[in-house]
């Protein structure tokens, strides 16, 4: 799943922008932002909820105080502009956050918020988390502020396996969820080696809000990733983590746990139906053109036509039969002679340079016997 043109066309309309705000405002309203990052736009919010935790591998994570085992959840609610997720087709798909296969490829997705409030909250959310992992871990990488759609955009992310190396002593496998991989695509490329193993770590869940008796209850129920279309209102939850790069040095991601599908609305009036009418504009076989094959067209209309006048004539004297006979030591009867082949040459006008060829005709002289004939 990439991004989508449509969304770039149609979403930034004020009628449609409009749509959106409604839509992320009544999640927020029914309680779906109770963990909202924007919460910690705050830094006293932040300081009050969470510490930061540090495992023998470097990495760092955020649990609530009091409660080590608890890890900090954050939430993002807006716009899915662009997604990588399972099943996959095929191993260039699953490969595509991964070009030529030089790590694990990841499970990600990114949130737009087309001019709402509520990325300006994120963002410092953000910022001030990564302001608080710096006072363990010293310096951090910058977070990049990539743009898709023509938007400024969160992007939250998962490894599809762990390494065997990077995963702490005592921690199980889990099974391969067969909706995930339905053709042996992650099993194939990432599982049949020592090298990697999947666990819960690696694992996310996916879920859409369905109708519910009160309007003002959400109500969540598990559904299949290939639900989830570029344009749709989305929440992700996803917890902040630090992690090494290559550089020895540390930067912040969120680590994708679980999707949800707020409204499809927008998506189904402005892409699914636009897609739909594409579809349906398309010629059905038949239903071409009638029209006849154009005749063949040597020189342009505007060329008038060749005329003696234009040319000019070298004849060019072909060799008869006879006298190749002559020349091979036989004869040739007399009855019947060729009139010498000429060739045509143009030599001027505008077919100028053109070759003729025209053919003998033979000439009946007279009729005789072999006996009135000697020569013969």
């Amino acid at each position: 799943m990439a991004s989508d043109s449509l969304v770039l066309d149609y979403y930034h309309s004020p009628e449609v922008k409009q749509e959106i705000y409604q839509s992320i405002d009544e999640f927020h309203e029914k309680g779906g932002g109770f963990c909202d990052i924007g919460r910690y736009s705050d830094a006293d919010v932040l300081l009050a909820e969470a510490v930061v935790e540090r495992d023998e591998r470097g990495c760092g994570f955020m649990v609530k105080k009091g409660d080590a085992d608890t890890e900090i959840i954050v939430s993002l609610t807006g716009v899915l502009v662009e997604a990588s997720l399972p099943p996959y087709k095929d191993s260039k798909s699953l490969f595509r956050t991964r070009p030529g296969k030089k790590d694990i490829p990841v499970n990600n997705v990114s949130i737009a918020w087309f001019d709402h409030t509520g990325y300006q909250a994120s963002r410092t959310g953000l910022e001030n988390i990564r302001s608080q992992f710096s006072l363990k871990y010293g310096d951090i990488d910058k977070i990049p502020l990539p743009v898709t759609c023509g938007m400024p955009v969160i992007s939250c992310e998962n490894r599809v396996v762990s390494k065997v190396g990077h995963i702490p002593v005592g921690v199980r496998d889990v099974a391969l969820d067969k909706v995930l991989d339905p053709k042996g695509v992650i099993q194939t490329n990432l599982l049949n080696t020592p090298r990697n193993r999947l666990i819960q770590d690696n694992v996310l869940t996916f879920a859409n809000v369905v109708d519910s008796e009160s309007s003002l209850d959400i109500v969540a129920a598990n559904c299949s990733p290939e639900e989830f279309k570029i344009g749709m209102i989305v929440c992700i939850q996803a917890t902040p983590t630090i992690i090494p790069t290559t550089k020895n040095g540390n930067k912040l991601i969120l680590k994708l746990r679980s999707v949800l599908r707020v409204n499809d609305c927008i998506y189904k009036k402005y892409v699914f139906q636009t897609r739909l009418a594409d579809i349906d504009y398309l010629p059905k076989p038949g239903s071409g053109l009638k029209r006849s094959a154009a005749a063949p067209q040597w020189c342009g209309p505007k060329c008038r036509p060749l005329t003696v006048e234009d040319v000019g004539v070298t004849e060019k004297v072909v060799e008869r039969p006879e006298d190749i006979s002559r020349q091979n030591g036989k004869k040739f009867p007399h009855f019947a002679r060729p009139s010498r082949g000429k060739q045509l040459h143009v030599t001027s006008g505008h077919a100028r340079g053109l070759l003729l060829q025209i053919q003998p005709t033979w000439t009946i002289l007279h009729c005789c016997s072999v006996a009135e004939n000697p020569d013969m």
